[in-house]
């Protein structure tokens, strides 16, 4: 998503709903049970938290993308990435890149002049039959560390992976 045609800024209580919707209404998010109004009570907490960071991703006054971001959810040493979510029509358009590459500026140097010893990056999980996301990671530079069976839903399978920024 060039700069252009759209905008990231950081998500406001007004984006929550539209936020929860962009997740509840795809198919992969269903099947863990993830439903409109519990979400956008999480949402709503995490705006509220200095350990989160909620980015938006908005085009034509319309937020067609966002990102949520557990500042040190990464084993309590990286920032872990809990959820992005791209409109069904703005897939495949940069978006999500967009929201990736935003947050790593706005986070990697103040991060590094702070903690000039820790490493810096960005940790995820993609569940392992999301083969689209795991292209969109490795595309990214991210790279595969592990894979944990079972973990958030019984059968369902997540894929580790790890980004640094040095």
């Amino acid at each position: 998503m060039s700069m252009s045609s759209g905008k990231i800024r950081k998500a406001r209580p007004a984006d929550v709903s539209a936020c929860a919707a962009l997740v509840a209404e795809q198919p992969l998010f269903q099947s863990y049970g993830v439903k409109h109004r519990p979400l956008a009570t999480q949402l709503r907490k995490a705006l509220n938290s200095k350990q989160a960071q909620l980015w938006v991703a908005v085009l034509s006054g319309e937020v067609v993308g966002f990102a949520w971001f557990s500042m040190r959810g990464g084993f309590d040493r990286v920032p872990y990435l809990r959820l992005i979510a791209v409109s069904k029509e703005h897939q495949s358009l940069g978006v999500g890149g967009a929201l990736l590459e935003h947050f790593k500026r706005k986070n990697a140097s103040k991060n590094a002049s702070k903690n000039a010893s820790k490493t810096q990056g960005l940790m995820l999980l993609v569940t392992s039959i999301n083969r689209r996301a795991i292209r969109f990671y490795t595309r990214l530079g991210f790279t595969r560390v592990g894979l944990l069976r079972s973990f958030v839903r019984q059968g369902k399978h997540e894929v580790i992976f790890f980004k640094t920024y040095r």
